[in-house]
């Protein structure tokens, strides 16, 4: 699962080129249903696996990934004439291990609370980190625009709703819809703070390379919290036993899926999509699209039979974080514009990036 943040920041960060009459809006419109579709798909499959650990589901998804990323990743810095001592440098490693590491934890808790919680739940709660900041801004007193401020009133009132939510249920396993949301909502601090500690690495380097180190190390950090934790042998857990195995997903009935659905679609695909709209969208267009990734969360859970349809204060709650969430994007581009200063009659040559180097980002 990925965090809003997370795009939203990297979006943010992104140089952006107006889109040439070339472009198709309607290609735009696809891709745009595609990234959608494929994350807001990621929580509600994985969940499926609910027999197994989280920390396990979480090495599984990982591995899945990478099978894809490092091909990728290896392509796009051939093509950059990117070193790989650049990559590995002390200026951006130190942070990506941090921010991974955190980001691991932040993703543990949001698929435990998607075991408790509806999907919307989760993804609405864990992706509301803009209010984070915005606190977090005022406490520091910052400046901060009435819509953010707004945006914070909205959202914090969707939260409760949520949490006060008795009427939802899970299909077929546990319902705890407080600790689930409780859950979802101690990992919102943990992707901003995650995204806050990368930015300097987002900016620098190609995403899909930050996003490949990012999983590398969440690898590595699932896999030692199971060694300490699982209580298993080492033979087991470097095996593929469906259940307890760091290889369980390439048990034969499920290979395929894993890695076609899950890693490729709903991983990379669904990655790649979002940095690729910044060809068609500005950056606050495309991370206003992801505030609909509740929604289609919630509808895969039903579809996939993990959620129940949810009640009447579900909605209700969501639409108030979605209102908050649009209007802090709003404040937060209204804020830097405000404080952005006006140049004119100057020529900046190589100030955009071309449509090539947009692509890699």
């Amino acid at each position: 699962m990925s965090s809003h943040l997370e795009y939203q920041d990297l979006l943010e960060n992104s140089a952006y080129e107006e889109p040439k009459g070339r472009k198709n809006i309607f290609h735009g419109i696809i891709i745009a249903v595609i990234a959608i579709t494929c994350t807001g798909a990621g929580l509600p499959l994985i969940t499926m696996y609910n027999e197994v650990s989280v920390e396990i589901i979480g090495i599984w998804r990982v591995q899945m990934t990478l099978i894809y990323l490092i091909p990728v990743s290896f392509i796009i810095l051939v093509r950059n004439k990117i070193k790989l001592k650049q990559v590995l440098s002390k200026e951006y490693c130190g942070r990506i291990v941090i921010g991974a590491t955190i980001y691991t934890f932040g993703t543990f808790l949001s698929i435990k609370g998607g075991r408790l919680t509806l999907m919307s739940h989760v993804a609405t709660l864990s992706n509301s980190g803009g209010v984070f900041i915005v606190l977090v801004s005022i406490i520091m007193c910052m400046r901060v625009h009435k819509f953010e401020i707004l945006g914070t009133i909205l959202v914090v009132v969707g939260i409760i709703v949520l949490l006060f939510d008795k009427s939802s249920e899970k299909s077929g396993s546990e319902t705890n819809i407080m600790k689930g949301d409780l859950l979802s909502l101690a990992s919102m601090p943990l992707y901003t703070i995650s995204s806050m500690i990368n930015d300097k690495a987002r900016s620098k380097l190609p995403s899909m390379v930050v996003f490949c180190l990012f999983s590398i190390v969440q690898l590595f950090v699932y896999g030692t919290y199971s060694v300490i934790v699982s209580g298993q042998d080492l033979e087991i857990l470097f095996s593929t036993h469906q259940t307890y195995g760091f290889f369980g997903w390439m048990q034969p009935d499920t290979i395929l899926f894993s890695l076609v659905v899950i890693g490729l679609v709903c991983g990379v695909l669904g990655v790649g999509s979002y940095i690729y709209l910044l060809e068609y969208f500005p950056p606050h267009i495309t991370s206003g699209i992801f505030l609909l990734e509740p929604f289609v969360s919630q509808y895969m859970g039903i579809l996939l039979g993990v959620d129940k349809f949810p009640s009447f204060v579900t909605y209700v709650g969501v639409i108030f974080i979605m209102f908050g969430m649009a209007s802090n994007i709003q404040g937060y581009r209204l804020n830097q514009k405000e404080q952005t200063p006006k140049i004119s009659s100057i020529e900046l040559p190589n100030a955009s990036l071309s449509s090539e180097e947009m692509r890699i980002l």
